[in-house]
This record gives structure tokens, C-alpha cells and sequence, in this order.
């Protein structure tokens, strides 16, 4: 019997040490699984903070830069306003509207930014921000900035027909009073020739 009984503390011993190990490894897989997942919802975490942060940088760029462009297409509007003068109703009309398009972008531009602020305050502070209306804004903004250039562009156009037709009427009217001068020559030449016929 007692080498029945040691059998059976060996094999109870093994089987216990056995059974531990296998509580072991599982309480390990476990642990490497927890910390698998704590690293991928880190990465995921980190992953979304850097998409948010990347799409805010570059719509804050574009909205600086709308807002730069904006200012210096009023700066040229005010500069070609002051260099040619002003000889129709239509380029009237597109100065103002060129410069009131931009002048909207601006407007809008510094009101978008200041929601911006309001909404990254909310997102801080987990409140409610659907009351904060991006979209409409900046593709008011937007639409406003491009009808301005397509205004400079008709304008741009306009005035360089305008200064093509006035360079041909100058060749004209020089060319005519060229003709004059030399039909007066000519007239005044018959004239001494007639009176020189008289006396001789």
C-alpha cells in the first residue's frame, strides 16, 4: 500500500503542479491579451488625435489663407481703382461687387474662427455643439472668395478690351489727322503753285 500511496501523492503533486502552470499560463495569456489591447486602443487613441489635429491645422491654413487672399484682392481692387479711371457703368459694377465678395470672405472668415474657438471650448468641456454651424459658414466664405476673383477676372478682361478699343481709336484719329495734315500740305502746295503760276 505504500508504494500505491506515494503513487498517488506523486501523480496528485504532478497534477496540482501541472494544474497550476496551466492556471499560470492562462492568467499570462490573459495579462499579454489585456495589454495587446491596451497598446492597439492607445494606437487607436493616438491615431485619432492626430487625424483631428492634422484636419484642423489644414482647414485653420486654408481658412488663413482665403483670409490673405481676401485682403490682398481688396488691396489691388482699391489699387487699380486708383490707377485707371473709372468710364463705364459695368466696371463700376464689378469693382463693387469684386470688392464686396471679398470683403464677405473676410467677414465670414473671422466669424468661423471664432467658432472654432467655441467649438473646441464645448469639445473640452463635452458640451452639446450642434447649435455650432461650421459648414454653412465656410462655404459661404468660400463661394464669396471665388465670386470675387471671377469679378477681378471679368474686370481684368473688361479693362484690357477696354484699353485695346481706346489704343485703335488713337490710331485712328491719328492716322486721320496724319491724312488731314497731308491733304492741307498738298492743298496749301496747289495753292503756291497756282499763285506762283499768276506771277509768272
Amino acid at each position: 500500500m505504500k508504494e500505491e500511496e506515494v503513487e498517488n501523492i506523486v501523480k496528485n503533486a504532478l497534477n496540482n503542479y501541472f494544474q497550476e502552470k496551466d492556471v499560470e499560463k492562462k492568467k499570462l495569456e490573459e495579462l499579454e491579451k489585456k495589454e495587446k489591447n491596451k497598446v492597439i486602443e492607445a494606437k487607436h487613441i493616438e491615431f485619432h488625435s492626430q487625424s483631428i489635429n492634422a484636419w484642423y491645422m489644414s482647414s485653420l491654413e486654408k481658412d488663413k489663407s482665403i483670409l490673405t487672399l481676401s485682403v490682398a484682392g481688396i488691396g489691388f481692387m482699391i489699387t487699380l481703382l486708383t490707377t485707371k479711371e473709372i468710364d463705364s457703368y459695368l466696371i463700376f459694377t464689378l469693382f463693387c461687387l469684386s470688392i464686396l465678395s471679398f470683403l464677405i470672405s473676410i467677414i465670414f472668415i473671422i466669424y468661423i474662427f471664432d467658432l472654432n474657438k467655441k467649438y473646441l471650448t464645448n469639445v473640452l468641456h463635452n458640451k452639446d455643439n450642434s447649435c455650432i454651424k461650421l459648414k454653412n459658414k465656410d462655404l459661404v466664405a468660400i463661394t464669396s472668395f471665388f465670386c470675387g476673383i471671377i469679378f477681378s477676372i471679368i474686370l481684368g478682361i473688361t479693362i484690357a478690351v477696354g484699353s485695346i478699343n481706346d489704343n485703335k481709336l488713337k490710331n485712328t484719329s491719328s492716322n486721320d489727322i496724319n491724312h488731314s495734315t497731308d491733304l492741307k500740305d498738298k492743298s496749301n502746295k496747289t495753292e503756291k503753285e497756282i499763285q506762283n503760276d499768276k506771277w509768272n
